[in-house]
Protein backbone atom coordinates (compact mmCIF):
# COMPACT_ATOMS: atom_id res chain seq x y z
CA UNK A 1 0.00 0.00 0.00
CA UNK A 2 1.35 3.43 -0.95
CA UNK A 3 0.14 6.84 -2.20
CA UNK A 4 -1.29 6.61 -5.71
CA UNK A 5 0.30 8.74 -8.44
CA UNK A 6 -1.53 11.88 -9.50
CA UNK A 7 -3.12 11.35 -12.92
CA UNK A 8 -2.74 13.96 -15.68
CA UNK A 9 -5.77 16.14 -16.43
CA UNK A 10 -7.14 16.35 -19.99
CA UNK A 11 -6.94 19.80 -21.59
CA UNK A 12 -10.52 19.63 -22.87
CA UNK A 13 -12.01 18.73 -19.47
CA UNK A 14 -15.06 20.33 -17.86
CA UNK A 15 -16.20 20.25 -14.22
CA UNK A 16 -18.25 17.11 -14.78
CA UNK A 17 -15.09 15.17 -15.56
CA UNK A 18 -13.63 15.68 -12.10
CA UNK A 19 -16.50 14.43 -9.99
CA UNK A 20 -18.91 15.71 -7.36
CA UNK A 21 -18.35 15.58 -3.60
CA UNK A 22 -21.32 15.60 -1.25
CA UNK A 23 -20.82 16.91 2.30
CA UNK A 24 -23.27 16.29 5.12
CA UNK A 25 -22.28 18.24 8.21
CA UNK A 26 -22.57 21.35 10.30
CA UNK A 27 -25.03 22.29 13.02
CA UNK A 28 -26.80 25.31 14.47
CA UNK A 29 -28.60 24.75 17.76
CA UNK A 30 -29.57 26.92 20.70
CA UNK A 31 -26.35 26.00 22.49
CA UNK A 32 -23.83 25.24 19.75
CA UNK A 33 -22.92 26.50 16.29
CA UNK A 34 -20.44 24.70 14.05
CA UNK A 35 -20.49 25.91 10.47
CA UNK A 36 -16.80 26.08 9.61
CA UNK A 37 -16.26 22.32 9.43
CA UNK A 38 -18.38 21.54 6.33
CA UNK A 39 -17.21 24.77 4.68
CA UNK A 40 -13.57 23.77 5.22
CA UNK A 41 -14.22 20.29 3.82
CA UNK A 42 -15.89 21.85 0.79
CA UNK A 43 -13.03 24.30 0.24
CA UNK A 44 -10.46 21.50 0.53
CA UNK A 45 -12.38 19.35 -1.93
CA UNK A 46 -12.31 22.14 -4.51
CA UNK A 47 -8.67 22.98 -3.82
CA UNK A 48 -7.80 19.31 -4.38
CA UNK A 49 -9.35 19.36 -7.82
CA UNK A 50 -12.91 18.04 -7.82
CA UNK A 51 -15.36 19.71 -10.17
CA UNK A 52 -18.35 20.24 -7.91
CA UNK A 53 -19.28 20.19 -4.21
CA UNK A 54 -22.73 20.09 -2.66
CA UNK A 55 -23.29 20.91 1.02
CA UNK A 56 -26.34 19.14 2.49
CA UNK A 57 -28.16 20.19 5.65
CA UNK A 58 -30.80 22.50 7.09
CA UNK A 59 -31.02 26.02 5.67
CA UNK A 60 -29.53 27.50 8.86
CA UNK A 61 -26.34 25.53 8.09
CA UNK A 62 -26.24 25.55 4.31
CA UNK A 63 -26.69 29.29 3.77
CA UNK A 64 -23.74 30.46 5.91
CA UNK A 65 -21.58 27.60 4.60
CA UNK A 66 -22.12 28.84 1.06
CA UNK A 67 -21.08 32.31 2.17
CA UNK A 68 -17.78 30.79 3.35
CA UNK A 69 -17.39 28.60 0.26
CA UNK A 70 -19.37 30.31 -2.48
CA UNK A 71 -18.27 27.83 -5.18
CA UNK A 72 -20.33 25.07 -3.57
CA UNK A 73 -23.98 24.22 -4.17
CA UNK A 74 -26.46 23.87 -1.31
CA UNK A 75 -29.12 21.23 -0.77
CA UNK A 76 -31.56 22.20 1.98
CA UNK A 77 -33.17 19.37 3.93
CA UNK A 78 -36.86 19.77 4.86
CA UNK A 79 -38.04 20.61 8.39
CA UNK A 80 -41.14 19.42 10.21
CA UNK A 81 -43.52 21.56 12.26
CA UNK A 82 -41.10 21.40 15.22
CA UNK A 83 -38.33 22.93 13.07
CA UNK A 84 -36.42 19.64 13.06
CA UNK A 85 -35.15 17.71 10.03
CA UNK A 86 -37.86 15.42 8.72
CA UNK A 87 -35.85 12.22 8.36
CA UNK A 88 -38.01 10.39 5.80
CA UNK A 89 -38.15 13.30 3.36
CA UNK A 90 -34.46 14.05 3.96
CA UNK A 91 -33.60 10.45 3.09
CA UNK A 92 -35.55 10.80 -0.14
CA UNK A 93 -33.57 13.90 -1.12
CA UNK A 94 -30.23 12.31 -0.31
CA UNK A 95 -31.09 9.16 -2.24
CA UNK A 96 -31.77 11.34 -5.29
CA UNK A 97 -28.39 13.07 -4.95
CA UNK A 98 -26.68 9.73 -4.30
CA UNK A 99 -26.84 9.04 -8.03
CA UNK A 100 -25.00 12.28 -8.87
CA UNK A 101 -22.36 12.31 -6.14
CA UNK A 102 -19.08 10.42 -6.57
CA UNK A 103 -18.00 10.51 -2.90
CA UNK A 104 -19.67 11.55 0.34
CA UNK A 105 -17.93 13.18 3.31
CA UNK A 106 -20.21 12.77 6.32
CA UNK A 107 -19.74 14.17 9.80
CA UNK A 108 -17.74 17.43 9.88
CA UNK A 109 -19.42 19.52 12.58
CA UNK A 110 -22.61 17.46 12.36
CA UNK A 111 -23.21 16.59 16.00
CA UNK A 112 -25.38 13.57 16.78
CA UNK A 113 -28.89 14.24 15.43
CA UNK A 114 -31.16 11.24 15.05
CA UNK A 115 -31.71 12.11 11.38
CA UNK A 116 -27.94 11.93 10.80
CA UNK A 117 -27.79 8.41 12.18
CA UNK A 118 -30.79 7.41 10.06
CA UNK A 119 -29.11 8.76 6.92
CA UNK A 120 -25.83 6.92 7.58
CA UNK A 121 -27.67 3.64 8.21
CA UNK A 122 -29.70 4.09 5.04
CA UNK A 123 -26.64 4.84 2.92
CA UNK A 124 -24.89 1.74 4.26
CA UNK A 125 -27.76 -0.40 3.02
CA UNK A 126 -27.84 1.14 -0.48
CA UNK A 127 -25.28 0.69 -3.22
CA UNK A 128 -23.56 3.91 -4.22
CA UNK A 129 -20.37 5.97 -4.05
CA UNK A 130 -17.86 5.67 -1.19
CA UNK A 131 -18.50 7.22 2.23
CA UNK A 132 -15.79 9.15 4.06
CA UNK A 133 -16.92 9.14 7.70
CA UNK A 134 -15.24 11.77 9.84
CA UNK A 135 -15.76 13.36 13.25
CA UNK A 136 -19.38 13.01 14.33
CA UNK A 137 -20.09 10.68 11.42
CA UNK A 138 -17.93 8.11 13.21
CA UNK A 139 -20.07 8.42 16.31
CA UNK A 140 -23.03 6.92 14.47
CA UNK A 141 -21.01 3.73 13.95
CA UNK A 142 -20.93 3.06 17.68
CA UNK A 143 -24.65 2.23 17.43
CA UNK A 144 -24.00 -0.26 14.62
CA UNK A 145 -22.39 -3.69 14.48
CA UNK A 146 -19.03 -3.77 12.64
CA UNK A 147 -20.35 -6.63 10.54
CA UNK A 148 -23.08 -4.31 9.24
CA UNK A 149 -20.39 -1.88 8.15
CA UNK A 150 -18.35 -4.66 6.55
CA UNK A 151 -21.36 -5.92 4.64
CA UNK A 152 -22.24 -2.46 3.34
CA UNK A 153 -23.06 -2.15 -0.33
CA UNK A 154 -20.47 0.60 -0.71
CA UNK A 155 -16.87 1.32 0.25
CA UNK A 156 -16.22 3.15 3.53
CA UNK A 157 -13.28 5.22 4.76
CA UNK A 158 -13.11 5.92 8.50
CA UNK A 159 -10.91 8.82 9.64
CA UNK A 160 -10.77 8.77 13.47
CA UNK A 161 -8.35 10.65 15.68
CA UNK A 162 -7.11 8.51 18.63
CA UNK A 163 -9.98 9.50 20.93
CA UNK A 164 -12.60 8.68 18.30
CA UNK A 165 -10.81 5.41 17.62
CA UNK A 166 -10.97 4.40 21.27
CA UNK A 167 -14.71 5.09 21.40
CA UNK A 168 -15.22 2.83 18.38
CA UNK A 169 -12.88 0.20 19.82
CA UNK A 170 -14.84 0.17 23.07
CA UNK A 171 -18.19 -0.09 21.27
CA UNK A 172 -16.90 -2.92 19.07
CA UNK A 173 -14.83 -4.69 21.77
CA UNK A 174 -11.51 -4.27 19.97
CA UNK A 175 -8.60 -5.04 22.36
CA UNK A 176 -6.35 -2.20 21.17
CA UNK A 177 -5.78 1.41 22.16
CA UNK A 178 -5.55 4.22 19.62
CA UNK A 179 -4.01 6.65 22.09
CA UNK A 180 -0.97 4.41 22.69
CA UNK A 181 1.78 5.52 20.25
CA UNK A 182 3.25 2.01 20.25
CA UNK A 183 0.08 0.31 19.03
CA UNK A 184 -1.11 2.68 16.31
CA UNK A 185 -0.45 0.28 13.42
CA UNK A 186 -2.06 -2.60 15.31
CA UNK A 187 -5.03 -0.40 16.21
CA UNK A 188 -5.70 0.91 12.70
CA UNK A 189 -5.34 -2.58 11.23
CA UNK A 190 -7.66 -4.17 13.79
CA UNK A 191 -10.38 -1.62 13.10
CA UNK A 192 -9.99 -1.92 9.33
CA UNK A 193 -10.22 -5.71 9.44
CA UNK A 194 -13.14 -5.68 11.88
CA UNK A 195 -15.33 -3.55 9.61
CA UNK A 196 -13.81 -4.27 6.18
CA UNK A 197 -13.09 -0.60 5.58
CA UNK A 198 -10.12 1.68 4.95
CA UNK A 199 -9.08 3.33 8.22
CA UNK A 200 -7.09 6.54 8.63
CA UNK A 201 -5.85 6.75 12.22
CA UNK A 202 -4.87 10.41 12.43
CA UNK A 203 -2.10 11.90 14.52
CA UNK A 204 1.70 11.92 14.45
CA UNK A 205 2.69 9.45 11.71
CA UNK A 206 -0.87 8.87 10.48
CA UNK A 207 -1.61 5.22 9.72
CA UNK A 208 -3.73 4.06 6.79
CA UNK A 209 -4.92 0.44 6.96
CA UNK A 210 -7.25 -1.67 4.84
CA UNK A 211 -9.51 -4.64 5.48
CA UNK A 212 -6.87 -7.08 4.22
CA UNK A 213 -4.38 -6.27 6.98
CA UNK A 214 -2.10 -4.04 4.90
CA UNK A 215 -0.99 -0.64 6.14
CA UNK A 216 1.03 2.47 5.26
CA UNK A 217 2.49 5.08 7.63
CA UNK A 218 2.82 8.74 6.66
CA UNK A 219 6.21 10.03 7.79
CA UNK A 220 5.44 13.65 6.83
CA UNK A 221 3.43 16.21 8.75
CA UNK A 222 4.24 17.98 11.97
CA UNK A 223 2.90 20.09 14.84
CA UNK A 224 1.62 22.76 12.44
CA UNK A 225 -1.33 20.43 11.75
CA UNK A 226 -2.40 20.48 15.42
CA UNK A 227 -5.05 23.11 14.77
CA UNK A 228 -8.83 23.05 14.64
CA UNK A 229 -10.28 22.24 11.23
CA UNK A 230 -7.31 20.45 9.68
CA UNK A 231 -9.15 17.13 10.01
CA UNK A 232 -12.10 18.58 8.09
CA UNK A 233 -9.64 19.58 5.36
CA UNK A 234 -8.34 15.99 5.22
CA UNK A 235 -11.87 14.61 4.83
CA UNK A 236 -12.47 17.00 1.93
CA UNK A 237 -9.17 16.10 0.26
CA UNK A 238 -9.80 12.35 0.46
CA UNK A 239 -13.37 12.67 -0.82
CA UNK A 240 -12.16 14.92 -3.65
CA UNK A 241 -9.53 12.45 -4.85
CA UNK A 242 -12.05 9.60 -4.77
CA UNK A 243 -14.59 11.69 -6.69
CA UNK A 244 -12.00 12.52 -9.33
CA UNK A 245 -11.59 8.82 -10.01
CA UNK A 246 -7.87 8.51 -9.26
CA UNK A 247 -7.07 5.25 -11.10
CA UNK A 248 -5.82 3.19 -8.16
CA UNK A 249 -6.99 0.93 -5.37
CA UNK A 250 -9.16 2.83 -2.91
CA UNK A 251 -6.63 2.46 -0.08
CA UNK A 252 -3.86 3.91 -2.29
CA UNK A 253 -6.08 6.87 -3.16
CA UNK A 254 -6.68 7.44 0.55
CA UNK A 255 -2.90 7.26 1.15
CA UNK A 256 -2.46 9.94 -1.51
CA UNK A 257 -4.92 12.18 0.32
CA UNK A 258 -3.09 11.73 3.62
CA UNK A 259 0.26 12.34 1.91
CA UNK A 260 -0.90 15.54 0.19
CA UNK A 261 -2.48 16.81 3.41
CA UNK A 262 0.80 16.29 5.29
CA UNK A 263 2.79 17.84 2.45
CA UNK A 264 0.53 20.89 2.52
CA UNK A 265 1.28 21.26 6.22
CA UNK A 266 5.02 20.97 5.58
CA UNK A 267 4.78 23.52 2.77
CA UNK A 268 3.03 26.02 5.07
CA UNK A 269 5.55 25.30 7.86
CA UNK A 270 8.47 26.03 5.53
CA UNK A 271 7.16 29.58 5.09
CA UNK A 272 5.57 30.38 8.46
CA UNK A 273 6.94 28.05 11.12
CA UNK A 274 5.13 25.34 13.05
CA UNK A 275 2.41 27.35 14.77
CA UNK A 276 -0.49 29.59 13.86
CA UNK A 277 -1.94 27.84 10.81
CA UNK A 278 -5.60 28.33 9.91
CA UNK A 279 -7.26 25.30 8.34
CA UNK A 280 -8.41 27.48 5.44
CA UNK A 281 -4.76 28.24 4.69
CA UNK A 282 -3.97 24.53 4.66
CA UNK A 283 -6.65 23.96 2.05
CA UNK A 284 -5.47 26.91 0.00
CA UNK A 285 -1.88 25.66 -0.45
CA UNK A 286 -3.12 22.33 -1.81
CA UNK A 287 -2.88 23.39 -5.50
CA UNK A 288 0.80 24.32 -5.07
CA UNK A 289 1.56 21.02 -3.35
CA UNK A 290 -0.27 19.08 -6.06
CA UNK A 291 1.62 20.98 -8.74
CA UNK A 292 4.92 20.06 -7.08
CA UNK A 293 3.90 16.39 -6.86
CA UNK A 294 2.81 16.39 -10.52
CA UNK A 295 6.36 17.28 -11.57
CA UNK A 296 7.86 14.24 -9.81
Amino acid sequence: MQPAPLPPRPHDAHKGVFGTVGIIGGRWTETEIMLGAPALAARAAFRSGCGRVIVVGPAAVVSPCLQMCSSATGVVLPLNDEAEIEADRALGQIRQWDTSVHAWAIGPGLGAPSWGCAIVRDLFMQSGPPLVLDADGLGFLTTMDPQMVGESCRSCILTPHPGEFDRLAQAWSLPVCGTNPGSRIEAATALAVACGSVVVLKGHRTVVADGHGDHWVCDAGGPELASGGTGDVLAGVIASLIAQGVPAELADTVCLGVDLHAAAGAFWRSQHGDRGILAMELADVMPEVIQQRSRL
